[in-house]
């Protein structure tokens, strides 16, 4: 069988780096010949494109930025197979979109219909894994097309409840609910580069750091006796800043932290993949995909300051509940793509494991 993934694959992000790899593994432990669609819409390119600095300090930044998008790019080049530039409608038996927030039709790529297969042909089976639409309300003047081509899929999950209600809401149509593919697949092989050796409190934020999180997370480090390690900078003061990592380092600085601060969802993934102590300071725009995260894994305590310095986290309960997911997850995906179901009602509880 040989399968297609359409994702957001070759943008300077972390997160959208390993939930690439991540659906690749996945996929290719069922499927023989699996390989990621090259492509990027028009209005990703414009929102991660490098505009050339004006200062000293913007040629800095500028640097760094280039350096991170070619690690991240030399990551994906390496350890997935990555097909022929621009997309096309035939060579799949299946082609598989998601597990990123493709369908986010408000936000930076506009609304691509590329992301919902409209150039795969009626012979071609077509399935989401864990897409987003984020915050997107309405599809608006999309929404009759998107419907007409959404109920041409074979197989239809997402990543979360909104996403799930919107397409129920706009479309007429059912989804089920999968964990994001970073849950399925084992990192540990990737990481190059441990943490620094001592105990230390890691920072990985996104947007606008307001003044009451940088005061939060001084509390919680002088609380834990914590050295501060920031990915990507902070605006605090004693801070060991990284800047333009490598995949194997990011996940070496999660792995062995002590305690994690971020408001990103895959930060958030990657702190309980690793069991940590974390807190996550919510902003408005994040709360669709990272609080229902955390509501799916009875994990809301560690929303806000609430929890930030004496509530330990039951990692016994929240393995629990994500190896059930986890379960049903690799159920729809190994069903959705031999043709077993359209949807995941029902779905046996058979635990899959990755080849690698």
């Amino acid at each position: 069988m040989r399968v297609g993934i359409l994702t957001f694959h070759s943008v300077p992000n972390y997160g959208a780096a390993l939930q690439a790899y991540a659906l690749y593994t996945a996929v290719r432990s069922l499927c023989d010949e699996v390989e990621i669609i090259d492509y990027t819409s028009a209005g990703i390119e414009r929102y991660y494109r490098l505009g050339l600095p004006c200062s000293p300090r913007g040629a800095m930044s500028y640097l760094r930025k280039v350096k991170k998008y070619h690690r991240v790019d030399r990551f994906i080049r390496s350890h997935v197979k990555v097909g022929a530039e621009g997309i096309r409608g035939d060579g799949y038996d299946a082609i598989v979109c998601g597990s990123d927030q493709i369908w986010s039709v408000e936000s930076a790529q506009g609304c691509d219909l590329a992301y919902f297969l409209d150039f795969a042909g009626d012979r071609v089976r077509k399935i989401s894994y864990a897409p987003s639409a984020n915050e997107t309300d309405s599809f608006g003047n999309n929404r009759e097309e998107l419907a007409r081509l959404l109920k041409r899929f074979h197989a239809v999950s997402v990543r979360d409840s909104h996403t799930l209600d919107l397409l129920r809401k706009e479309c007429g149509v059912d989804a089920c609910k999968v964990v994001d593919p970073t849950f399925l697949v084992d990192f540990d092989e990737l990481i190059d580069v441990p943490g620094p050796g001592h105990p230390y409190l890691l920072v990985y934020l996104n947007g606008r750091v307001h003044e009451e999180v940088v005061h939060l997370i001084c509390d919680i480090s002088r609380a834990r006796r914590l050295d501060i390690v920031a990915i990507d900078g902070f605006p605090g003061g004693r801070v060991q800043k990284r800047y333009a990592l490598g995949l194997g380092e990011w996940l070496g600085l999660f792995r062995d932290a002590d305690y994690v601060v971020t408001n990103t969802f895959h930060g958030t993934v990657f702190s309980i993949k690793y069991q940590k102590p974390f807190t996550v300071p919510l902003s408005s725009h994040k709360r669709a995909k990272v609080y229902d995260l955390l509501q799916d894994l009875e994990l809301v305590h560690a929303a806000g300051k609430a929890g930030a310095l004496d509530r330990e986290i039951d990692y016994a309960r929240v393995n629990a509940i994500l190896n059930g997911r986890a379960t049903a997850s690799w159920q729809y995906l190994e069903n959705a793509l031999t043709g077993g179901v359209r949807s995941a009602t029902g779905l046996a509880a058979v635990q899959k494991k990755p080849d690698g």
